[in-house]
């Protein structure tokens, strides 16, 4: 793969292997807004056609790593060590919460499906999870682990 040309390796990536994802996500990954030599925030934003976008992206496609829940089955707990993001791509799941340590007794009441990340805060900062993730139905996605993450935003921290 590394032997072909940067903008065929690019459009395998985004326009083919990782279509479906880089279309869910848009709104994630073309947002990323630049920053001018002040360090405030400029009107455009990073895009494929900038060699240091298709570096990051490529690798951080590269460390993707499929998931998939089962119904009924945790995603997280709540208080649990967040080490990776989930990046949902089809499913659903809801969010719950203990409202005292006490209790035996599990609330869920937010339902969220695709197009949705979970952990991505919490794996940023080094945070556990402070609430429950259950799959609804089967759910698919893709996890980036903190330890393929942090190499990535070391190299190109620009982005």
């Amino acid at each position: 793969m590394k032997e072909l040309p940067k903008h065929i390796r690019r459009d395998i990536y985004k326009d083919f292997l990782f279509k479906d994802f880089m279309y869910l996500f848009k709104s994630h990954f073309l947002r990323l807004v630049r920053e001018d030599s002040n360090g405030r925030p400029e009107r455009a934003f990073w895009g494929w056609e900038d060699n240091a976008f298709q570096q990051f992206m490529i690798k951080l496609l590269q460390s993707l790593e499929p998931r998939f829940y089962h119904k009924k089955q945790y995603i997280f707990d709540q208080g649990e060590e967040v080490n990776e993001q989930i990046y949902i791509t089809s499913g659903s799941y809801s969010i719950g919460f203990h409202l005292n340590n006490n209790s035996n007794q599990t609330y869920f009441h937010v339902k969220l499906k695709h197009k949705t990340i979970i952990g991505g805060y919490e794996n940023l900062l080094g945070y556990d999870s402070e609430f429950y993730y259950k799959a609804l139905n089967f759910t698919e996605g893709y996890g980036l682990r903190k330890c393929r993450l942090k190499p990535i935003m070391n190299k190109f921290p620009d982005i």
